[in-house]
């Protein structure tokens, strides 16, 4: 309430770019982990490291744009169901039609477009991991053999036997990668033990957890157009599938928290792929109390910034957009008066015309004036 709503509103996009471009320099170092670029390893007197030779080809190594399409369509994703939860929660409670009507629209067109995009970054991920992160992909599909690559629904990996029980389209993975079931891929056999992931039931389930809160997303977003069409009804699985909606945000969210724990386990053994092993990263001159400190730090400082956020957000949503309608009906008042004027002509003349404009006018200022004042 202290600026004018334009430059609330500017200030908002603002934030979401700033966001999209602090996107963009966490996901380049981190993809320069997994697909290092732009750099030589040289000697020094305590050893060796990596030095820079281009930076662009270090900041837009294999991987950078891939992950990041993939992070940002998937965060638009996140917004769009936020958005649809928020319209059909204010249906749900019977508040602000016009504004739960918008917030419906939006978050399902938003929802449909970055849902087919997160597809097509799907695809260009599988590529990208096939063609730089082999032993990662074998992981993920729990694959021990050389030979198409499967795409499972769900199943469980024997680690021991090096067998996986699951249910699957025989080449799927092979598809996405290279548009052909039959394309062979190297399994974790082929690569020497010290140099692929080794919790590969953890790294297979994460994998297609992701994937299944991905079809929850697809659900989601088809009950929203059931409910834009009004083809949902109002009986007892309407009313469920409804709040199903108000709660689908949660399927975004844990699908993303899954995308990165299959990242970054299946990186292991290397911090740096394929030229430093995270067991040789660790420094000797850093008090593991030291990092305990500094992760417990982390964790309350993102926790109250977390719960004020929650508690922010929550009482937006509870105040809800009536207040902004409100505003809008002396402009609302006068586009009803035209349509009674037309009525009022064809009934009793242009004094009782008058009359009711009055009327409108008056009632529309005086909402005016109670809104100002409050």
């Amino acid at each position: 309430k202290k600026v004018s709503p334009k430059f609330y509103m500017a200030s908002s996009w603002l934030v979401f770019g700033g966001s999209c471009l602090s996107a963009l320099w966490i996901l380049i170092a981190s993809s320069w982990m997994q697909t290092p670029a732009g750099y030589t390893v040289v000697e020094t007197a305590t050893g060796s490291k990596a030095v820079m030779t281009s930076f662009f080809a270090a900041a837009l190594n294999h991987s950078t744009l891939v992950r990041y399409y993939h992070v940002i369509t998937a965060l638009l994703v996140t917004g769009a169901l936020f958005c649809l939860a928020i319209g059909i929660y204010y249906r749900i409670k019977n508040r602000a039609d016009y504004a739960s009507g918008r917030f419906i629209k939006v978050g399902l067109i938003v929802g449909a477009i970055s849902t087919v995009l997160l597809m097509s970054a799907a695809h260009m991920q599988a590529v990208e991991v096939a063609d730089y992160q082999p032993a990662k992909l074998a992981a993920i599909e729990g694959q021990y053999e050389a030979g198409p690559v499967e795409l499972s629904f769900f199943g469980w990996v024997d680690e021991d036997g090096q067998t996986t029980h699951s249910i699957s389209i025989p080449g799927g993975t092979s598809f996405l990668a290279d548009w052909d079931f039959h394309a062979e891929y190297p399994g974790l056999n082929d690569f020497p033990a010290d140099e692929r992931p080794t919790a590969i039931n953890f790294l297979f389930q994460t994998y297609h957890g992701m994937v299944a809160f991905y079809v929850i997303i697809l659900f989601v977003l088809v009950l929203g157009f059931l409910e834009l069409r009004g083809k949902l009804g109002d009986g007892k699985w309407a009313k469920r599938a409804r709040w199903l909606m108000v709660v689908g945000p949660i399927a975004p969210i844990a699908a993303i928290e899954l995308g990165w724990f299959t990242a970054e386990v299946g990186r292991q053994p290397w911090i740096v792929y394929g030229e430093l092993k995270t067991a040789d990263a660790v420094s000797q001159a850093v008090d593991p109390w030291q990092l305990i400190i500094t992760l417990l730090l982390f964790l309350v400082i993102y926790t109250f910034i977390y719960v004020v956020w929650f508690k922010s957000f929550l009482k937006i949503v509870r105040t809800g957009p009536e207040v902004f309608e409100d505003g809008d009906k002396p402009l609302l008042g006068r586009i009803m008066s035209a349509v009674k004027t037309t009525a009022a002509v064809t009934v009793g003349g242009t004094e009782a015309v008058e009359a009711g404009l009055d009327a409108e006018y008056d009632a529309g200022d005086d909402l005016q004036d109670e809104e100002v004042a409050r």
